[in-house]
């Protein structure tokens, strides 16, 4: 039924192993989702992570700021305690360059955080557990990219929690947010073939 493919989804969703770009820079979860399936990993995992409703992922929305938090739900399947003694986060968000002096979009970059939360995560049997990250991006990160997406830009990321001794596949949740105001970005601009309103392709916020 629904709660079997769900749960399927929410195994392999949870112990996904991320993928990055060629510089090894966590690739954009709006496109990679969860990243690889590891089928042997779903099927050996205890826990899964979700964002309360069952959804292996985390929407943010925008005006995220400079500092947010990231919370989901450890959830425990068996009869036997799980403890994570380790945690990561990665970012990233679209990066730039310019081009016959606009800003197009080019690549992805890495972003810089410090975060705070719980060094261990303990998981009882057939339980769950909220677990919740402060985090705050680096400021010469957004200066960088607000000099060009004026409009806000996106913050993708993935937390990763592991266990050190290995007796325990790693679990982790991908989350996007916005930084900046979505609505402020320009739905419609002026064609330049004919003067006729047409869809924006420049969120950018160039002139």
């Amino acid at each position: 039924g629904k709660a079997k493919v769900t749960l399927i989804k929410n195994l392999l969703a949870s112990t996904a192993e991320n993928v990055y770009d060629e510089s090894g820079v966590l690739a954009s979860v709006r496109q990679s989702g969860s990243g690889l399936i590891q089928i042997d990993k779903a099927m050996q995992t205890k826990v899964i992570l979700h964002d309360g409703e069952n959804v292996s992922r985390i929407t943010l929305g925008d005006r995220i700021g400079n500092e947010f938090t990231v919370s989901f739900y450890a959830e425990n399947l068996s009869d036997t305690e799980v403890i994570f003694d380790g945690a990561s986060i990665e970012l990233s968000s679209d990066d730039y360059k310019n081009y016959n002096g606009k800003n197009i979009y080019y690549g992805i970059r890495k972003l810089n955080a410090t975060f705070t939360g719980d060094s261990t995560v303990v998981v009882n049997p057939n339980s769950s557990k909220k677990v919740s990250f402060n985090i705050t991006l680096d400021a010469d990160d957004i200066t960088y990219l607000e000099a060009a997406m004026t409009n806000g830009f996106f913050v993708d990321g993935k937390v990763t929690l592991s266990v050190s001794d290995k007796t325990h596949p790693s679990v982790g949740i991908p989350f996007t947010g916005f930084y900046g105001k979505w609505d402020k970005i320009q739905a419609l601009d002026e064609s330049d073939v004919n003067g006729s309103i047409a869809f924006s392709t420049d969120i950018m916020g160039n002139t």
